[in-house]
């Protein structure tokens, strides 16, 4: 009776592990094999469907890890959703087993947009001869050449590229990037024209057009272009490209104040790559010129600590600090600032900037050492005359100052700021009735400008002792401004 159970256990037992065994082959047979999962993760790519296409490269290389056809198509998937680490290492995987050139361009790609343009150079340089008439070998070898600063190896690159193809466009964008930075910005301009004819649809050359209309200070027509290149986004285009061209919108819409479209924008753009330090940036600068200095710091304050050598942050974080009456540290970025790089108008910014906080900081002289690449005799921007001339005063100046003044008035007689700097100096001065004369030659202007011009006005009026006249600017100062308690007190 007990051998008659215990052989009754084992076949139950023997029977649960032959069904179980079954159940595992009948699983494995209804999945799909390595090939199929590989067609699967082509029709992803074909429509866009980047992540869907990951995930099934992924299964097929546990099933063969050592395909490299397999490697190649995560690397590609992966650098358009902007992954561009695992991007490298997946196309040194592939190329370990399939040495093409397209397997060498994609790691140049992938390490050029990671910012790695040496070792970009060092791993394809050599596998991607200046013989081929493969239009992109030159693009690329254009792009890392232009990275490294070496504008004459990029130039005739591009130039390869599009004597092999004349609609490259990414030839034609790469030889506008380099003329321009070599300071031929019509020229770049023309072959940027010449690159979205070449080919309407090409995002990237919209987005760099925009760019180049944008440092030349055509707002609008930088809006336009950045417009142009987001109407084209689709989801067969690498996030890169996506990313950048919204970005670009972006930024131009808060420099026009169009705040409804930067906000528009800036939604979609989160929903790209939500964890991007740039999205931090963006909306650092959206909250400042929304008024919301202590939002835009702390988004400020998130991006640099991800992306701590970026030049035009740390000058939007010392104008954040400037508003804030946080003169120190104001300073400290905006030094930071001016060794790094903002660009050349930015650079004139942090310039500005930084007098105005060492001016602050009760330091003029500190402030005109920042000045003193300024040229006075050439100079016709009233702003800077004005900045000029309260410095001097401030050091103790005085003639100095009265002349940088008096330059900034014939510069812009109708300049209304540089006419308040030059009473205030008179006033100062001891000079009232002059003081009183630039002012009431002031012509009509906003509320803002004008309360100030009344205020002083009043104390110029009183020191000359012509109180009847003094009396009625007060009038009409409360006349104009009936709330407010400041002009109430100067009245009184």
């Amino acid at each position: 009776m007990r051998n008659y159970r215990a052989i009754q256990s084992l076949c139950r037992h023997s029977s649960l592990r032959l069904a179980t065994l079954a159940s595992v082959l009948l699983l494995s047979a209804c999945q799909p094999s390595p090939e199929e999962r590989l067609a699967a993760a082509n029709q992803y790519m074909a429509t866009g469907d980047y992540p869907a296409a990951i995930i099934e490269v992924k299964n097929a290389l546990q099933a063969d890890p050592d395909n490299a056809a397999a490697r190649a198509l995560l690397a590609e998937a992966s650098y358009r959703v902007a992954d561009f680490e695992t991007a490298t290492d997946e196309y040194r995987r592939a190329l370990a087993g399939d040495e093409s050139i397209d397997n060498y361009l994609g790691l140049g790609r992938s390490l050029l947009r990671s910012g790695n343009a040496v070792e970009a150079f060092d791993s394809v340089h050599e596998h991607l001869p200046d013989s081929s008439d493969d239009e992109r070998v030159h693009v690329l070898m254009g792009e890392i050449y232009s990275a490294l600063g070496n504008y004459a190896n990029a130039q005739a690159a591009f130039q390869r590229a599009v004597d092999i193809e004349p609609a490259s466009v990414g030839g034609l964008v790469g030889m506008a990037v380099v003329t321009g930075a070599q300071g031929d910005t019509a020229q770049a301009r023309s072959l940027l024209i010449k690159a979205t004819e070449a080919d309407p649809s090409a995002a990237r050359a919209w987005t760099v057009l925009g760019n180049f209309e944008r440092v030349a200070g055509n707002l609008d027509a930088a809006t336009a272009a950045y417009k142009k290149a987001v109407a084209l986004d689709s989801p067969a285009l690498p996030v890169s490209e996506r990313f950048e061209a919204r970005a670009a919108l972006i930024t131009t819409a808060i420099e026009t104040r169009d705040l409804e479209l930067a906000e528009g924008e800036l939604a979609l753009l989160q929903a790209l790559l939500p964890g991007h330090p740039t999205l931090n940036y963006l909306r650092g600068q959206l909250a400042f010129v929304q008024g919301d200095a202590d939002t835009a710091a702390s988004e400020m304050q998130k991006y640099l600590s991800r992306v701590p050598n970026d030049a035009r942050a740390q000058a939007v974080m010392g104008a954040i600090s400037y508003s804030q009456n946080h003169f120190s540290q104001a300073e400290m970025y905006l030094q930071q600032a001016r060794l790094g790089n903002a660009g050349e108008s930015g650079n004139r910014a942090v310039n500005r900037l930084l007098a105005e906080t060492r001016l602050r900081l009760n330091r003029p002289d500190d402030a005109l050492a920042i000045l003193s690449d300024s040229n006075a005799s050439e100079i016709d921007d009233p702003a800077l005359l004005g900045l000029l001339g309260r410095a001097e005063f401030s050091a103790g100046n005085r003639a100095t100052a009265m002349e940088y003044f008096e330059q900034g008035r014939q510069a812009a007689p109708d300049d209304l700021a540089i006419n308040l700097m030059y009473a205030v100096a008179l006033l100062t001065e001891g000079r009232n009735d002059d003081a009183v004369e630039v002012l009431e030659s002031l012509p009509p202007a906003a509320d803002d400008t004008l309360h100030r011009r009344s205020m002083l006005l009043i104390a110029a009026q009183v020191r000359a002792s012509d109180l009847t006249a003094a009396r009625a600017t007060a009038d009409e100062l409360i006349a104009t401004n009936p709330e407010d308690a400041a002009a109430h007190a100067v009245v009184g």
